[in-house]
């Protein structure tokens, strides 16, 4: 969000203004400026393996289209198979009709919400977030709502939590293990909030970037969604 006071040029749109440059980015260019440890964010200090950089030459050759169809190539859609969904999820996935291959999860997200949110709806995000999730409800020109996780568990109040939601409410993001506290929601946090969607007619959009960093303990996440798929939209890289 702005700082209070900061002028604001007239050339920039009032959604635009309602938020800051990406906090990660600005660290980063401190760690570069100081050579400090960078924790702020997280990327390779060394070239992709020569296997890897060959088979995508090679892919990119036999290629004919400059752009590709906005449901992915063919080829990659069949990578997107219905078997994951399943044995992750429960549920069955139509490839053709239900997936859409993004540059990544941010750009999954903000397409997802732009897609389905009008303006004047609002949308609820847990806080402390990772820093896209408010920018893109602006920019979908939702409303933000926020509810707090609170330390040291990082758990939510269940009464906060439905206090949030009202006939204006179009969606929660959740992002599981939650960035960037960690937290881990159990089974049973993501059945009250899945049955918050239902009975306020709301979508789910789940950022999954994580899905795969949880390690077994009682209570956690299990691979089954509690999301009915008319509910849930999810991101994944």
């Amino acid at each position: 969000m702005t700082t209070p006071g900061t002028k604001i040029s007239r050339r920039v749109s009032r959604k635009a203004s309602l938020f800051t440059e990406s906090v990660i980015r600005e660290m980063t260019r401190e760690a570069m400026k100081y050579g400090a440890v960078n924790l702020s964010q997280g990327f390779p200090d060394f070239a992709a393996p020569e296997d890897i950089k060959r088979v995508a030459m090679q892919s990119d050759r036999r290629r004919c289209k400059p752009v590709c169809d906005y449901l992915g190539c063919e080829k990659t859609s069949a990578t997107r198979s219905p078997k994951k969904p399943k044995w992750h999820l429960g549920f069955e996935i139509d490839p053709e009709a239900e997936i859409t291959v993004t540059c990544g999860s941010t750009e999954g997200m903000i397409s997802a919400m732009m897609a389905t949110v009008d303006p004047g709806d609002e949308v609820i995000v847990f806080e402390p977030f990772y820093e896209n999730y408010a920018p893109d409800a602006i920019l979908s020109d939702a409303t933000p709502r926020y509810v707090p996780l609170r330390a040291p568990v990082w758990s939510f109040d269940r009464d906060e939590l439905r206090a949030a939601f009202n006939a204006k409410t179009k969606a929660i993001i959740i992002c599981n293990p939650n960035n960037p506290t960690g937290k881990v929601f159990t089974r049973d946090e993501m059945e009250f909030i899945a049955g918050l969607c239902q009975e306020f007619d709301a979508l789910c959009f789940t950022d999954e970037i994580y899905e795969h960093i949880l390690y077994p303990r009682a209570g956690a996440r299990s691979h089954t969604s509690p999301w009915p798929k008319s509910r849930g939209c999810a991101t994944a890289p």
